[in-house]
């Protein structure tokens, strides 16, 4: 069923095909659905499905031997060509075609610059980003590199209005940056070609000095200090005590909770010890280190103060 179906439409649907090639590797096709799926149900509709391609095709393409390698890339997007698994998988067996992956990428990424140069071509900054894609393109950036900086100089083209006449601030940047500051290290390149090409007067402006946030540990001990100040360190739970002395000397909860723990003075200051170490007590904490290793000696054993 299939076999007649696929002889019958093909002879009808190549006499819309004028290249004698074209039409040659379309019955071939056919041929070749029919040995690779026999008894698939429908084949005769995937078979119709594909002709489209092969229109294409022989509008396109005077010579077969022009499909060799990654021709095919020259008349069909990677995103049609997906649409034509079987044809292209045929034209590889038969036509010697050989698309890789760096030739797909690089098709796909050059098309996505032609979309974005499309997209800005009415706007203010059109020209001026086309000329920064031909200064990229004759800097031998790779493509996927062009397409990276060409997206970070749009935004920022089209977000300050800027044209080639109508230079870029340091304060319009700036500005930019707050609120995209991942694009700072797109923009490098932007203004290497505004300086050299354009003769703007324009650096980076530098980071926005940030405060430095405390470590966790740190803010983690402030809270539980507050909680020890509001109820007293005499009446805090010795659990909280305990917790503090381990964020504040780097301490496990379960080495904490060993009965090893003993405290020694030596003139005016307090340390702190177990069987592995011995750490100065600041001052600051010197009284609730004392009540904790008495209030816990009593419920633990842990040894007492020592001299």
């Amino acid at each position: 069923m299939n076999a007649e179906r696929i002889k019958r439409d093909g002879a009808v649907q190549v006499l819309a095909l004028e290249r004698d090639w074209a039409r040659i590797a379309y019955m071939q096709f056919g041929q070749w659905l029919l040995g690779e799926q026999p008894k698939k149900p429908n084949l005769a509709n995937t078979f119709a499905a594909h002709f489209p391609f092969f229109i294409r095709l022989d509008a396109a393409v005077a010579d077969a031997r022009t499909l060799q390698g990654d021709g095919l890339l020259q008349n069909f997007s990677v995103a049609e060509l997906r649409k034509h698994v079987l044809p292209v998988r045929f034209l590889e067996i038969h036509a010697g075609v050989a698309l890789d992956e760096g030739a797909k990428q690089e098709q796909v990424e050059r098309s996505r610059i032609a979309e974005k140069l499309i997209a800005v071509r009415n706007t203010t900054s059109g020209a001026l980003l086309k000329q920064y894609v031909d200064w990229l393109e004759h800097q031998v950036t790779p493509t996927r590199t062009i397409r990276l900086y060409l997206t970070a100089a749009s935004q920022l083209c089209q977000a300050e209005g800027l044209a080639e006449g109508r230079p870029c601030s340091e304060e319009q940047l700036r500005w930019f940056l707050r609120k995209h500051p991942g694009a700072r290290a797109s923009l490098f390149r932007w203004l290497t070609f505004c300086r050299t090409a354009l003769n703007w007067d324009i650096k980076m402006p530098p980071r926005a000095t940030q405060k430095r946030r405390e470590p966790r540990t740190v803010r983690e001990l402030s809270v539980l200090l507050v909680k020890v100040n509001q109820i007293g360190v005499k009446n805090a739970p010795v659990a909280m005590l305990q917790r503090i002395i381990a964020k504040a000397f780097g301490f496990t909860i379960k080495r904490m909770g060993s009965n090893a723990w003993s405290i020694h003075t030596q003139e005016k200051d307090i340390y702190l010890s177990d069987e592995i170490e011995s750490v100065r007590v600041p001052a600051q904490m010197q009284e609730l280190v004392t009540i904790w290793m008495q209030r816990a000696s009593k419920n633990a054993g842990i040894g007492p103060p020592t001299t």
